[in-house]
């Protein structure tokens, strides 16, 4: 986002649409993104794939609405 952009608004506003994460203002201004790994379905191979592809969707998604945010 731009130098003086409302991050804790853009954290937000990810929470908002992205259900799955967890959007947070660090102090030095970045925004983390910190996800749970849901292991119902067990420790298997294809599990923790279906995990990460979905923290890497989050991810890819969130980056679009942080990367197109203005400046103030």
């Amino acid at each position: 986002p731009g130098a003086n952009a409302d991050r804790a608004l853009l954290a937000d506003r990810l929470n908002h649409d992205y259900a799955a994460g967890k959007f947070m203002v660090e102090r030095d201004g970045s925004i983390r993104l910190v996800r749970y790994l849901n292991l119902e379905g067990g420790m298997s191979d294809a599990n923790l794939k279906a995990e990460l592809s979905d923290f890497f969707a989050v991810a890819a998604g969130a980056k679009q609405t942080v990367w197109a945010a203005p400046a103030r």
